[in-house]
């Protein structure tokens, strides 16, 4: 069977964004698993990246086609169109489309990975945006969620039916399935530095000076880096504000290496946004016995379960009673992080790309 997997929507990312890391799991997954699956990856850079060079460099099961990012009026539709006549001319049987572009007509099934539902009026007004739920409600032949979360809002926001819809949950990335790390002397509070609304990064701010004052030897790192100037200064200017604010550190850029560090020696990990189609870092975080809280709701309730701390996290009180809480209790804190590190482990590449296989074959 050839697949093609149409990467110019997100191969300008990096392995800090969970589209980005599912599509490199993905690749590497079926090139190393399934030698009756050959791939075609349509990327938008003149190389492929890193994390897609392994499986290119698989002359027999991969190859890269470079469509170079159009601009100017019309592009999106410009694109649709030229995704097409590429899938039309190179023999393909599938197309997996890890974003929105659909092409029009279909040459051959398609097969698309829905992430997460969140309200945004501004974007689903758009006509490529309302085209593509358009084409999810009547031309995909199968819909990937991450979640069951997602499933649902799917079907109720967007009106997709049900049956095209399948739950296939994300694997834990090889980068981070091995566990490791080392476990730190001064305690610490982790969390992912996002500064998009959802991602809900104020509420844990604005819960800090309870968790500071109760707890003088701790200290808060946010991992990874902010994507605009505006939030970052907005940023700035709540901790200017913020007692304690002196105590917490910003990473910036973290490999996976420093990261599973970061996992291992927290003493809590707190994943506060609101919404999620999977949530990675939660899954990363438990691999590595973390003590974790989250909210109870969306995809962190399905991937936690009873296995982390479900919360309201937009509530900034709750928040901080419940980090006071674990913080003075290290045996709650082990028994939570052990119960996630054996949860994590049914969360596998190995099954991630065997059920997508799976549903390639349901619809050729």
């Amino acid at each position: 069977m050839n697949v093609a997997i149409d990467l110019t929507q997100i191969d300008n990312q990096s392995l800090g964004s969970g589209q980005y890391r599912y599509a490199a799991d993905l690749v590497d997954g079926i090139v190393r698993l399934t030698p009756d699956v050959h791939l075609t990856l349509f990327g938008s850079n003149v190389q492929p990246r890193s994390e897609f060079a392994a499986a290119v460099n698989a002359r027999d099961r991969c190859r890269y086609v470079h469509l170079s990012p159009l601009s100017g009026r019309g592009y999106v539709y410009r694109d649709v169109a030229r995704l097409t006549w590429h899938l039309a001319t190179s023999r393909i049987d599938l197309l997996h489309q890890p974003h929105t572009n659909f092409p029009f007509p279909k040459p051959c099934p398609v097969v698309v990975t829905a992430y997460h539902y969140y309200e945004d009026r501004a974007l689903f007004e758009t006509r490529p945006y309302r085209y593509y739920v358009w084409s999810l409600r009547h031309r995909a032949d199968a819909i990937i969620t991450l979640s069951d979360s997602t499933r649902e809002d799917f079907h109720t926001h967007f009106g997709v039916p049900l049956g095209r819809m399948r739950t296939i949950y994300n694997g834990l990335s090889p980068a981070f399935a091995a566990g490791g790390g080392r476990r730190s002397e001064r305690p610490f509070v982790l969390s992912p530095y996002n500064l998009s609304v959802p991602k809900n990064l104020r509420s844990l701010i604005l819960a800090w000076p309870r968790i500071a004052e109760r707890h003088p030897s701790v200290g808060l790192v946010l991992y990874g880096q902010s994507v605009t100037a505006d939030r970052e200064a907005e940023f700035e200017r709540l901790l200017a504000g913020t007692p304690g604010a002196d105590r917490i550190r910003r990473t910036g850029y973290v490999t996976d290496a420093e990261l599973a560090d970061l996992f291992a020696g927290c003493a809590l990990f707190v994943f506060p946004t609101t919404v999620e189609g999977f949530g990675y870092p939660l899954l990363e975080a438990m691999a590595h016995g973390a003590c974790c809280i989250t909210r109870n709701a969306s995809a962190m309730r399905e991937i936690g379960g009873d296995a982390v701390r479900l919360i309201e996290t937009l509530n900034p009180d709750e928040i901080a009673t419940v980090a006071i809480e674990l913080l003075n209790d290290s045996a709650q804190r082990a028994t939570l992080g052990g119960r996630a590190a054996e949860r994590a482990k049914q969360f596998t590449v190995e099954r991630m790309v065997r059920q997508t296989v799976e549903c390639y074959l349901s619809v050729t």
